[in-house]
């Protein structure tokens, strides 16, 4: 994931990543909010799964806030 960021960043210049997730994968949740993705937007109850509805996060990262955590 470090280096798909770093490519995204400093190969192609983007400016913004973002990132769908829902609410159950809460492995996947503490991976990209260790690397810095703020959670920006949620979509109530998007899903039902076995029974239960379930949330769909939007994540982002700008390249500053990247960068700043390589530091």
């Amino acid at each position: 994931m470090q280096l798909a960021l770093q490519f995204a960043f400093h190969e192609i210049n983007l400016h913004r990543v973002q990132l769908y997730v829902f609410s159950y994968n809460i492995r996947a949740i503490n991976l990209y909010e260790k690397l810095g993705f703020k959670r920006e937007g949620i979509q109530r109850e998007f899903l039902q799964r076995d029974g239960e509805r379930h949330d769909f996060y939007l994540y982002g990262m700008l390249r500053h806030e990247w960068d700043e955590n390589r530091k």
